[in-house]
């Protein structure tokens, strides 16, 4: 499974009205794309109205829960499925735990990996380097958070999700904190150099476009720089944050 990073609103999310970047690309270049899901189901079997129902009164629901936890700030955003913008791009896992290893290495000030390996157990190495038995444990890059909601609060919080499955959630807020915690640990960079490492790092090319509108495939590396890697899905989720405090919206990661 890979990782899109999405920032819109939930129905449009559920209901599968949004293109990933890898689709957008093929598209544009007449190129066939197929979009398998863990469960199999390319879009929500339900009406665009029941999907924005569903997702309104689990807001509701959510948003009391919260409060009456002490989140008095906690409160509900507008959401449908077609008329609000949405961001997305793809970090891949590869680039996401590659943040993940030289942001903690630079936040314990302990070695992370030069290189990273493709398909490389982020998890693992994580464990191995610390993070796991620090206060850092607590934020929601640690957390196998999945969702991002627009509330102002930095929470991290287990609730089920709009389609029932129990998942560790947070807030556009918490992640936005814990980027500039990154930036200030690791490269204190202004906006304008983070917006565009989307365009400077991150995987080696893969492949052309030739002359004819063929694809041209060029040898495969599976060893990448850790940092470059870290740059890229960074700008990524920096851009995702930016969109979805203007626009109100939620984030999701997607797999």
């Amino acid at each position: 499974m890979g990782l899109d990073i999405y920032a819109g609103t939930l129905s449009r999310y559920y209901m599968r009205n949004w293109k990933t970047i890898t689709q957008q690309f093929c598209e544009a270049n007449g190129m066939q794309y197929t979009q398998i899901h863990p469960t199999g189901q390319e879009e929500n079997e339900g009406s665009a109205s029941e999907t924005e129902e569903v997702v309104k009164l689990w807001q509701e629901q959510m948003v009391n829960a919260l409060k009456s936890a002490g989140a008095e700030s906690a409160k509900e955003w507008q959401d449908d499925w077609d008329t609000k913008p949405y961001y997305t791009h793809k970090p891949d896992w590869d680039a996401y735990g590659a943040l993940l290893l030289y942001a903690t290495g630079k936040l314990l000030k302990v070695r992370s990996p030069k290189d990273y390996k493709k398909n490389t157990d982020y998890h693992a190495v994580l464990k191995v380097m610390g993070i796991y038995g620090t206060s850092y444990r607590q934020w929601s890059l640690f957390n196998n958070v999945c969702h991002y909601v627009p509330i102002a609060d930095r929470l991290v919080f287990k609730y089920p999700l709009p389609d029932g499955r129990e998942s560790m959630l947070s807030t556009v807020a918490c992640l936005k904190y814990e980027l500039e915690k990154i930036n200030e640990a690791c490269w204190q960079a202004d906006e304008a150099t983070i917006l565009d490492w989307i365009n400077t790092e991150g995987y080696p090319v893969e492949g052309q476009i030739t002359g004819t509108g063929l694809l041209r495939y060029l040898p495969k590396r599976n060893i990448y720089s850790t940092e470059s890697l870290a740059k890229f899905a960074f700008s990524i989720l920096w851009q995702a944050v930016c969109f979805a405090e203007k626009e109100q919206v939620a984030i999701v990661l997607d797999y």
